[in-house]
């Protein structure tokens, strides 16, 4: 069995305080608005008998991150940002 194709995957990111794109993107590394397309591709020698299952699913990397208020300093909130950085592939049989 061969699962082949290409998949647009975006970062993202979610927080509890509104926080700018800009410098958040910025405060972590990486673009949290960017989407890039995934080239897939991936078989599995399915055994005789046998049903099989293939998927391909994005891994991402994870950064938590706190935001403090411009004017103040004080503590406004957190969050977690994602990047992705791959895909990943599963298989079964049954």
């Amino acid at each position: 069995m061969t699962v082949t194709g290409s998949r647009s995957i975006s970062n993202t990111h979610s927080s509890t305080v509104g926080v700018d794109v800009e410098g958040l993107s910025a405060a972590v590394g990486f673009d949290v608005t960017r989407t890039k397309t995934w080239m897939v591709s991936a078989s599995y020698v399915v055994p005789r008998g046998k049903y099989g299952t293939l998927r391909a699913h994005p891994l991402y990397n994870r950064k938590s991150f706190k935001a403090y208020w411009k004017v103040g300093g004080g503590y406004a909130g957190k969050g977690i940002a994602y990047q992705v950085i791959g895909i990943c592939y599963t298989h079964s049989a049954r």
